[in-house]
């Protein structure tokens, strides 16, 4: 995965208005994520990175997602995305698309 990672900087770069630290592409290619990626080559062109969070781990401002019977399991798991997206030009093509779902969105 090591050799992936500059092209994994690129696409962020693109994708994201901040600059992550060293340590987190370290952490996000050292296996401790569940990653999934749409290559060319050796060019990352999408991404998906999560990873899996305990109920201890889970942000307060995101309690509210989750009805709280969820919160109430002491096995309780949850996978939360970390980064998602595609290259811009992909996206134009309409090759890859995302659509964000809110709760009101749910009734549609």
């Amino acid at each position: 995965m090591i050799k992936f990672k500059s092209s994994l900087r690129v696409l962020c770069e693109e994708l994201f208005p901040i600059s992550y630290p060293d340590a987190w592409y370290n952490y996000v290619t050292g296996g401790a994520t569940i990653s999934v990626g749409g290559f060319i080559g050796e060019k990352i062109i999408a991404l998906a990175i999560g990873e899996v969070r305990t109920r201890a781990q889970v942000q307060p401002e995101d309690h509210g997602l989750l009805p709280a019977t969820y919160y109430e399991n002491d096995n309780f798991r949850l996978g939360y995305i970390l980064s998602l997206g595609g290259l811009q030009a992909l996206r134009d093509m309409k090759l890859i698309f995302f659509k964000s779902r809110s709760n009101t969105d749910a009734e549609d």
